[in-house]
């Protein structure tokens, strides 16, 4: 399942689209305050990985979501949290050659 972030154009696009379906992409553009036309670029983009499906007609676009936003935070490191869980300690041997266990 592909990551969404919490506070990307692509996750409030999906949630204003499950909240308000069905809905067009000039409404998308409105309530979230974005040109058309960016939110069409994102739109292409949510497309291509499978996340919504366009219906274009000749004056509208209607979107269709396909994905299902987990509640919460997405997927993927807390906030303020390191890379490793031991703070970069990594593969670093105890009392070796750093002197720092010295």
């Amino acid at each position: 399942m592909p990551t969404i972030l919490r506070s990307s154009l692509e996750r409030r696009i999906l949630e204003h689209a499950l909240d308000h379906y069905p809905v067009t992409a000039e409404e998308l553009a409105r309530a979230l305050h974005v040109s058309e036309g960016r939110v069409m670029v994102e739109l292409r983009r949510m497309e291509s990985r499978g996340l919504v499906e366009l219906d274009l007609l000749p004056d509208k676009v209607f979107v269709r979501p396909l994905a299902v936003i987990p509640p919460g935070r997405a997927p993927g490191r807390n906030r303020g949290e390191r890379r490793g869980s031991d703070g970069g300690r990594e593969g670093r041997k105890e009392g070796g050659d750093d002197p720092a266990y010295r």
